[in-house]
């Protein structure tokens, strides 16, 4: 259904769930009492479930203070917690949890190359004991080892399933539900704020609507520009050189009546454009698969209003590959949604 398909799409912002990825991260926390942008309870409630793990965390909670003050980035006990920490490269007990790979493959020896599943919740857990490197998965298809000789053994055991190896770097890759020698890469590129992930500029069309998706790809900018620090180009459908398709992600704003571009890729893009929907929607440049386009679309003046009506910029947007919806999400957000979810990529 839309839901789970938008509960998977939230899965890499419920950040809480991953926190036992620091087993061997200390962890300091301040926060302000009367913090008004990020209330205590985020902080204690971190502190509270990284205390029930048995991880070392700190917690201090200033007194009459808001979300920042004078001091509080140079706190002297702060400075020491710094100077004092130390990293291990190579810990003999390494916790890996995720849901979307692309925002992380890695953690310390450890590389995962391919979900089963992509956005559902995945895990890796690998132990070095005295005969063997013993590990266990949730959810993964392919990752790979990579062992320092203070951790390497001459045995893995995954799920059950042993190998015998002589490699310092070795990699594993799920065939049904066994386990061999072997790599799979990751063909998967969403979701949709994954465009705004590398450089992107932002093209609104000059067709009907021209003027909305002017007015829609200026807004974006202003909020990039408010809510990343950052600075991007706007620029009409007219001026889109084949060095910009090599270089960028495209935000496209308009269907293909109204951005050139849009009408330009139409027959290789995964959607069929009605006049009584509006889209939202990632997939890779036509002309440049190693890009990403990301099409605000919609088949009416009004629904074209509407076509920005979800984008992620925003913690906890939860947008997957596609979004495909009407004016009832006027009244209804998420609920009015007609259809949503990942493409095969």
């Amino acid at each position: 259904s839309i839901h789970v398909i938008r509960r998977r799409a939230l899965y890499p912002d419920n950040t809480i769930s991953y926190i036992d990825n620091l087993l061997h991260v200390p962890v300091y926390i301040i926060h302000g009492e009367m913090d008004d942008n990020v209330p205590p309870y985020h902080g204690r409630t971190f502190y509270r479930e990284l205390s029930r793990l048995g991880y070392k965390v700190i917690y201090h909670e200033f007194p009459g203070k808001k979300h920042w003050w004078k001091g509080c980035v140079d706190f002297p006990e702060v400075l020491d917690f710094f100077k004092n920490a130390r990293r291990n490269p190579y810990p003999e007990h390494v916790i890996f949890h995720f849901s979307d790979l692309q925002n992380n493959s890695r953690a310390y020896w450890i590389r995962v190359h391919a979900q089963e599943v992509p956005f559902e919740d995945s895990r890796i857990e690998a132990e070095v004991l005295k005969d063997r490197i013993e590990v266990k998965t949730k959810n993964i298809k392919s990752f790979s080892l990579k062992l320092h000789e203070s951790i390497w053994r001459n045995k893995v055991v995954v799920d059950g399933k042993e190998f015998k190896i002589k490699e310092r770097e070795i990699s594993f890759v799920k065939k049904g539900r066994k386990w061999r020698k072997g790599k799979e890469e990751d063909r998967y590129r969403g979701p949709i704020k994954r465009a705004y992930y590398s450089p992107f500029i932002l093209v609104y069309g000059t067709g009907k609507y021209g003027e909305i998706t002017r007015e829609q790809a200026m807004l974006q900018s202003f909020v990039w520009y408010r809510r990343a620090n950052g600075y991007t180009r706007v620029l009409p459908d007219t001026l889109v050189t084949k060095d910009m398709l090599k270089k960028y992600n495209l935000i496209l704003f308009g269907g293909p009546g109204t951005n050139k571009i849009v009408k330009r890729f139409e027959k290789k893009l995964p959607v069929r454009f009605r006049k009584d929907e509006a889209y939202v929607f990632v997939w890779k440049n036509p002309e440049n698969p190693e890009k990403l386009v990301l099409v605000y679309a919609g088949g009416t003046e009004e629904l074209q209003r509407l076509a920005t009506f979800f984008h992620p910029l925003y913690s906890g947007s939860g947008l997957p590959d596609y979004v495909i919806f009407d004016e009832r999400v006027k009244l209804y957000g998420f609920g009015g949604v007609k259809e949503a979810g990942f493409f095969e990529w």
